[in-house]
């Protein structure tokens, strides 16, 4: 079903009226407005489009609504990296509002299975998000006017809506990155709007507003959910499971509006067909009001329902309906495009216009519910299927190699157990189940006993790095064990970590208590020991190996790719509690290098003059790591020798009207591979198992070195677990190494053609990017 209307083209002359932009350019006059509710601009101080609202104002205006109307409480769920409140307001009738806790508690058991209320009168639940891409700011703008309309509107039709509606209202997914490009966009305009798309104002800075404080891409993490920003949405989520959810996006200048259904085939096969067909039917509601305004728009033609991970997708594998809208974008105020100039103001207004379709086909459709491994004791667990989200555990641990159509928006595979390099298997018994886990809690950490002689601590463990690295930033001395050995009758494995305990800065009781703060902290068992003889090699052997402390700089800015950097600066800042230098990449040829002993480079490339930078730093002793499209710059400018895979595909019986699908279906956008791990290599030391599933989102193939010791990992011969990848791309993969190090002088340079840190929520890596930066005096 495609639609195509009359668009009213905008002149030049309203790029100056924008400035006098009042509600009745968005708003319905249909109905009179409380005068007792504070309008936008009474609060923030301008007309809504006048100026890019702040995330302070927006708050500022929210809790002035709450205030004031009956209708509205909010809440706020907490913060975001730079404190900033992630608010939700609650938006029905006054009468639902006295009884809220009761229509929650009413609509979930709804939920359930063997459900038997009557839904004929229940309100429906929708939940209306905006701008999770902060530089995707007209949906946040526009629930300015939303949240007003209400508050304030008098008419029955609004007054019988919120008696049969809940509305869970965030007006800002991604309040840190809406500051950021607010900021840009209202710093770089003139009184003398300017459509020039070469204009300063439409070219934000790196690494944009898209993202979070972190640089995360946030609309990928509602699955993984590793953000403060998705555990609020999410636990709002579960709390209410919404009939409908909305996200509200912004495409490139030159598009029109696209609302879902996507492209059918691209819909991922456990969403239930019901969902799309009433998908559609929400559809129409927003192709009548768009037909209004006269606003072009488009349907079923782009995107997809794959990836659950997303805003627009993820309720659809959780018994609800997600909705996607994308917007074309004025990245400012206003900027010419194919449809005519674009102003921010009627960019606004179509989000408003498709927020209140969607509450009037809620209105009118009504409520709707869619209905060989060893597992150590106490570390396991059972996931029975016979509960009410068994569509999402499917989603979470399928694994799927076939599909209907072979171009994915986003990635063809998630699988969480493989994720996470977790030991799974499916189909357990239910003999195997204990008491139901209602309370989980990460394992407590300790230190066996007091020891004068030593302690040691396997590498196994997630949150190792974090303790090592407290470790050595005090000054203590550590080793790393080459080899296996045995002591105290346990098995030690590759890369287990020893802690002397004399000649230490600290002596044996304040040695003591420190490791043991430490076990606490990362959840990590160190055993004490009195002896240095063991079984294979003794304490002090030259098989353990000193270590001195990382001093980390990550290379970010123009060039670089900010959600692969952002990773890298989330894992290291949050999660291993590790200080690093952020150093931009206009100011890299300046900064003293020698300050660092290891130098990361995210996906992306530098100049020359970069190079010769890097190359001096490296030779010197330097460790560079680089990743993904960073590999391929690498290899370019002489850092690295590699032996990349060239691959000609020659297109046979494709017409030129299929040489895009063609094209796309050659990309890997994202999907599980099985890799065979040399465990005695330190790149590996941690990992139990002699295979490791890694993800993939690249087609940069290199074979294999010659010397085998050199490649300690390296894909298998049918190497796909799960996800799309095409015949060719495949074959190339087969056999190929996804790492390599090689040596410059007295520093080296290590290679990762994957990425091992994706979206946050890819854990089962992770420390393969630890062991380089722990052990790279090792490599």
């Amino acid at each position: 079903m495609k639609f195509l209307y009359t668009i009213i083209l905008l002149s030049s002359c309203f790029i100056f009226g924008q400035k006098q932009t009042d509600l009745s350019y968005y708003l319905p006059q249909s109905t009179s407005y409380n005068k007792a509710i504070p309008t936008p601009q009474s609060v923030i101080g301008h007309e809504v489009g006048e100026w890019h609202i702040t995330h302070d104002k927006l708050v500022e205006y929210m809790k002035a609504l709450a205030e004031s109307s009956e209708r509205i409480t909010l809440e706020n769920r907490g913060m975001t990296y730079e404190g900033r409140p992630l608010i939700l307001l609650t938006i029905t009738s006054p009468k639902n509002h006295q009884n809220i806790d009761a229509i929650r508690q009413q609509h979930i058991a709804a939920t359930e299975d063997n459900a038997s209320v009557t839904t004929s009168n229940m309100p429906i639940v929708v939940n209306q998000g905006f701008s999770i891409h902060g530089n995707e700011a007209s949906g946040s703008n526009a629930a300015l006017l939303v949240a007003y309309y209400l508050a304030a509107a008098e008419s029955n039709d609004v007054k019988e809506m919120l008696d049969d509606m809940v509305i869970l209202f965030d007006p800002s997914f991604n309040p840190d990155g809406l500051q950021r490009f607010a900021y840009w966009a209202n710093s770089n305009k003139s009184k003398n709007l300017n459509p020039d798309p070469n204009d300063r104002e439409y070219s934000e800075v790196w690494p944009g507003g898209r993202s979070n404080h972190y640089w995360f891409d946030m609309n990928r993490d509602w699955l993984p959910v590793q953000l403060p920003e998705s555990r609020a949405r999410l636990e709002t989520f579960h709390k209410w499971l919404p009939n409908i959810l909305t996200d509200h996006h912004e495409m490139g200048t030159n598009s029109t509006f696209f609302f879902q259904p996507g492209i059918p085939s691209r819909t991922h096969p456990l969403t239930p067909k019901l969902n799309q067909e009433l998908t559609r039917r929400i559809g129409n509601f927003h192709a009548e009001a768009l037909d209004k305004i006269g606003s072009f728009y488009y349907t079923e033609e782009s995107f997809d329902d794959f990836y659950y991970g997303k805003g627009s997708t993820f309720p659809d594998i959780n018994g609800g309906i997600g909705i996607l809208f994308e917007q074309a974008s004025s990245r400012g105020h206003v900027q010419e495009s194919e449809n005519g100039l674009l102003t921010f103001p009627f960019t606004i207004r179509n989000q408003f216009t498709a927020a209140l379709s969607t509450l009037e086909a809620a209105k009118n459709m009504r409520d709707v519910t869619i209905d060989g491994k060893k597992f150590k004791k106490g570390y396991s667990y059972v996931i029975p299927k016979n509960q009410k989200n068994t569509r999402l555990i499917n989603a979470m641990f399928e694994k799927r190699t076939t599909f209907e159509d072979s171009l994915f928006y986003d990635v063809s595979a998630w699988t969480f157990p493989l994720a996470f390099n977790l030991d799974y298997v499916e189909g357990a018994a239910s003999s195997n189940m204990g008491a139901e886990v209602t309370d989980l809690k990460m394992k407590p950490g300790q230190v066996s006993a007091k020891s004068n002689y030593a302690y040691l601590m396997e590498w196994h463990e997630y949150y190792t790095p974090k303790v090592l690295n407290q470790i050595l930033k005090s000054d203590l001395r550590a080793k790393v064990a080459m080899e296996q050995f045995g002591a105290n009758g346990k098995d030690y494995d590759y890369g287990t970590i020893l802690v002397p305990v004399q000649n230490q800065s600290k002596d044996a009781d304040e040695l003591y208590n420190f490791l043991n703060e430490l076990a606490k902290e990362g959840h990590v068992q160190i055993d004490a020991v009195s002896t240095g003889l063991t079984k294979g090699i003794d304490l002090g052997s030259n098989q353990f190996r000193a270590l001195t402390q990382p001093k980390i700089a990550l290379i970010v800015g123009s060039g670089v790719s900010p959600y692969d950097a952002g990773e890298i600066w989330h894992l290291l800042d949050q999660r291993y509690d590790m200080t690093l230098t952020k150093l931009d990449t206009d100011n890299l040829e300046r900064a003293d290098l020698s300050r660092y002993n290891t130098i990361i480079l995210p996906s992306g490339s530098l100049s020359k003059s970069a190079a010769e930078t890097l190359r001096k730093w490296v030779e010197n002793g330097g460790t560079l790591i680089g990743f993904e499209s960073a590999v391929r710059w690498l290899n370019t400018n002489k850092f690295m020798k590699l032996d990349i895979k060239k691959s000609e595909r020659i297109a046979k019986n494709v017409t030129y009207g299929q040489r895009s699908d063609y094209n796309g279906a050659q990309v890997i956008g994202g999907a599980i591979f099985e890799a065979k791990l040399d465990r005695s290599h330190p790149i590996n030391f941690g990992y139990k198992n002699d295979k490791l599933p890694l993800f993939r989102g690249s087609t940069l193939f290199i074979n294999p070195d010659k010397q085998s010791y050199n490649n300690p990992i390296q894909y298998t011969k049918n190497p796909l677990l799960s996800g799309y990848i095409s015949k060719s791309n495949l074959d190339s993969l087969a056999l190929s190494v996804p790492y390599q190090m090689q040596r410059m002088k007295r520093g080296k340079v290590v290679a990762f053609t994957d990425n091992t840190n994706f979206r946050a929520f890819w854990f089962g890596t992770n420390k393969l990017m630890m062991n380089a930066i722990f052990f790279r005096e090792e490599l």
